[in-house]
């Protein structure tokens, strides 16, 4: 049994990390592809430790960010609308280079 805040803490997380790695696999031999990164947008990408678990557990580069997830992924379907983008691809290009990512690997 975990005692105090920190083994808690450390058995949510790593239960988490194990959990990614398996859906990763499954992913993988759901769709016969073998991705490389996972990407991590919201809330979790500031969560350092969580996202160095994950490149343990799942074998893969984890690019954290950005943290605003929801209302990025907004912005980009309005100005895609009123083609200030092109496309999804043009939209992501955007992010990548106007938002922080972090890499784990």
């Amino acid at each position: 049994m975990p005692e105090g805040i920190a083994q808690v803490a450390s058995v949510v997380y790593n239960s988490l990390t194990e959990c990614y790695g398996a859906t990763c696999r499954e992913v993988e031999a759901l769709t016969g592809k073998t991705y490389d990164k996972i990407r991590i947008v919201g809330g979790g990408a500031n969560a350092a430790y969580l996202n160095e678990l994950t490149t343990k557990a799942s074998g893969k580069t984890v690019c954290a960010g950005p943290t605003e997830g929801t209302a990025i992924g907004n912005l980009a379907a309005q100005m895609i609308a009123f083609r200030e983008l092109e496309d999804i691809g043009d939209a992501r290009a955007c992010i990548g280079r106007s938002f922080p990512i972090q890499i784990y690997q």
